[in-house]
């Protein structure tokens, strides 16, 4: 294998040297992309390919999934050795390996990590008092600085939040300077302390490693990452080199939110841009999927686990059928789940923890007492005894069914991804030759066919073309800015509109006899009294939440893409250059306008939306009120909270989709501005090459065919590579 990887090393390089031979004969800007991806396929294809090695898994979801709680039950019999990260802040990256001697190895960030972290929080206190001052003009009525300051903090840019926090952290860390740069060994019982929310040395951990004496683990590197979109960027990095190595991907989804926006975009774009096609699916926390369930009549819980369950493999079904095709590995993933090669689990980890504890003659903790209360009030059937609460996780089966076979197919899993990896990459490098030759060609077609003089007429008509474009080029981004705007607002107000669906809740009116007996003997009376009540369940409005959260979710998903059609502001504006181009009195090849026209429209991306997480929520209501049922005048107070925490919801909505319309206002204004002048620039410099080329005309055409056949060349390599 070492040699395969060597000779493929060496196909790279080769084809580099021939790229890079387009100096002068090609815009550096292609040069320099291929360039970067030999070296950034440099760096990962060694771990990838090497042979006989250990199977690379990651577990991967948004943040707050339930992904260490779920590595806890899997691995370590529900042990909270993985402590949970309250926020994505404290949530690093954990590689689990297998060691007969265990071991926890903690990196420390380097300093120049930790400087630019101080850099950014630096940044956050500058521009949150610059936004409260804007906050300050726009209250309508006066408010205290405490509540503003908040509502701005809460809006605050994640990559500054996440680095604040750390930095307020570390203040009452000991020793920093003495560990940044750093790595050292610690006890696995003392890991508390650099991991988690509450570890004092948390704030400052790049990475954990882990070595645990579980036979299972043999042949495996099982790696616990950070949440999607991790603002620490060195930890980003770190995340992204390791999922290029990755062979499996189990992938974690809570089932009140289930394949949401962030999960799709992990499923559809990060992994398949990774090579990674083997996903295993998990509905984590899946006791609170059922507790969701919009029946509020009692029900079977056989029948609730059914129905949640085949409700959530729908949505599965449906969001890889509507995302199929879109990029190439993605198709695989989707074949396999077709095929019945991979499965979707649902999984409480929450229901495990409660199973162990109940096995050891421990007190439940008040989320898991809370919990089987709530499932016992719900459903007919619900037990709390060990092994109900072990089946009930699924965790037994993911184990027996996913897990353990993995080493069994670890061989053909690494084999695939391996020879996946060399193809696809193939590929890759073949479209950017293909893309290099195609403007290689143009360029030879070009200085054979001009003149210096015709070259600087070109020139002139170029910044001619470009004052005519520009105002057409800048009403199509200020409308496409208009248009977007409108439709994210016409999407708020459907949210908001929608609220008033989920205000139910189900009041019940009960009877209560009690027995009265009065005076002795002969004169002793029985009556009865008859006491009526109402009650409601605070699982309805906790259940309405989780609901109206999904809601808006699928609303905002649902019409995300038709609020900003990319393809549509991508054929205006080739149109507008095409049509401008060929009505000038100079023979353009409208193909050589338009080719970077387009590079330049791929950096045209909608900023993901990041949904609300209904269990804040959730919690705000449970954390209210003592008793998991209410009664007469409570129930009042339960309506006003659910509808003042309803309020709340749809402000932070709202407030997240205005933060998305002031990112995509800006983008949109910076292209007005500036895409014209982009255009003209690249297009002008290519003349001014032409025109140092045209100086040693002969030569450089020699020097453009020999270049193009060795582009060829290049390219048969790859199409003919064998893995």
């Amino acid at each position: 294998m070492q040699s395969k990887i060597d000779e493929f090393l060496n196909v790279i390089q080769n084809a580099t040297e021939i790229v890079n031979k387009g100096k002068g004969l090609v815009d550096n800007d292609y040069l320099y992309a291929f360039s970067n991806s030999g070296q950034q396929l440099a760096k990962n294809v060694e771990q990838v390919m090497a042979h006989d090695r250990s199977i690379h898994i990651g577990i991967v979801g948004r943040v707050k999934a339930g992904k260490s709680s779920f590595l806890n039950a899997l691995l370590f019999d529900g042990e909270p050795l993985l402590p949970k990260a309250a926020t994505p802040m404290t949530a690093g990256l954990t590689r689990i390996v297998y060691a007969e001697k265990p071991y926890a190895k903690v990196v420390y960030y380097d300093p120049k990590d930790w400087s630019d972290i101080q850099k950014q929080a630096a940044e956050y206190d500058s521009e949150l008092d610059r936004r409260l001052v804007e906050e300050k003009k726009r209250a309508k009525r006066r408010v205290s600085e405490e509540v503003l300051r908040n509502r701005v903090a809460e809006k605050m840019p994640d990559n500054l939040k996440a680095c604040k926090e750390l930095v307020s952290m570390a203040n009452n860390t000991p020793s920093i300077k003495g560990k940044l740069g750093n790595h050292e060994t610690i006890k696995i019982d003392d890991l508390k302390d650099y991991v988690g929310s509450h570890g004092q040395y948390s704030p400052i951990v790049k990475n954990v490693e882990l070595g645990v004496d579980k036979p299972v683990l043999k042949d495996m590197v099982v790696v616990d990452t950070p949440g999607l979109g991790d603002p620490i960027i060195s930890r980003s990095k770190e995340a992204k080199d390791f999922l290029s190595s990755c062979d499996l991907a189990i992938l974690l989804s809570t089932a009140s939110q289930f394949m949401g926006n962030e999960d799709m975009q992990l499923l559809s774009e990060t992994l398949p841009g990774e090579g990674i096609e083997n996903v295993a699916f998990v509905a984590s926390k899946f006791d609170s999927g059922m507790l969701d369930d919009p029946n509020s009549e009692k029900q079977p819980i056989d029948e609730v686990f059914a129905v949640t369950e085949s409700k959530l493999k729908e949505v599965l079904e449906q969001q890889i059928d509507s995302r199929s095709q879109t990029v190439r590995q993605f198709d695989r993933i989707a074949t396999k789940y077709r095929n019945g090669e991979t499965k979707l689990h649902v999984i409480s980890s929450l229901m495990f923890s409660a199973a162990q504890k109940k096995a050891n003659g421990q007190k439940f903790n008040e989320e898991e007492q809370k919990a089987i209360d709530s499932m016992k009030e719900r459903f007919i059937g619900m037990d709390d005894s060990e092994e109900y609460l072990r089946d009930l996780s699924g965790i037994g089966v993911f184990y027996e069914e996913e897990f353990e076979p993995i080493r069994e197919k670890k061989e053909k899993i690494v084999q695939e991804h391996q020879n996946n990896y060399i193809k696809d990459h193939c590929i890759d490098f073949i479209k950017q030759l293909n893309t290099i030759h195609d403007e290689a060609a143009s360029n030879l077609n070009q200085l054979e066919e001009s003149s210096i003089k015709n070259s600087q007429q070109k020139i002139k008509l170029i910044q001619e073309a470009t004052i005519r474009m520009r105002s057409q080029l800048e009403d199509v981004f200020e409308q496409a800015n208009h248009d977007i705007s409108i439709r994210l607002r016409e999407i708020s107000s459907e949210i908001r509109g929608v609220s008033s669906n989920y205000n139910d809740i189900d009041v019940s009116t009960k009877k209560e006899v009690e027995h009265h007996t009065t005076g002795h003997w002969f004169w002793k009376k029985n009556y009865d009294t008859v006491s009526q009540y109402s009650t409601a369940s605070v699982s309805d409005v906790v259940r309405n939440i989780g609901q109206y959260v999904d809601e808006s979710d699928r609303l905002i998903i649902q019409n995300m893409d038709n609020a900003f059609d990319i393809n549509d502001i991508k054929q205006k504006v080739q149109r507008i250059v095409k049509d401008t181009f060929e009505t000038s009195d100079v023979d353009f090849n409208v193909d050589d306008v338009v080719r970077p026209v387009k590079l330049m429209l791929e950096q045209l991306t909608l900023p993901p939306f990041k949904t609300v997480d209904s269990k804040k929520y959730q919690k705000e209501i449970s954390d209210s009120f003592y008793s998991a049922t209410v009664t007469d005048d409570e129930i009042a107070t339960l309506k006003v909270k659910q509808l003042e925490v309803m309020e709340e919801i749809k402000s932070d909505i709202v407030d997240k989709l205005s933060e998305i319309e002031s990112q995509v206002s800006r983008l949109m204004k910076e292209k007005a501005v500036n895409f014209t002048d982009d255009i003209e620039k690249h297009l002008v410099r290519s003349q001014k090459m032409l025109q140092s080329n045209l100086n040693n005309k002969q030569a450089n055409i020699e020097r453009y065919k020999e270049y193009l056949q060795q582009l060829k060349d290049a390219k048969g390599v790859f199409q003919n590579f064998e893995v």
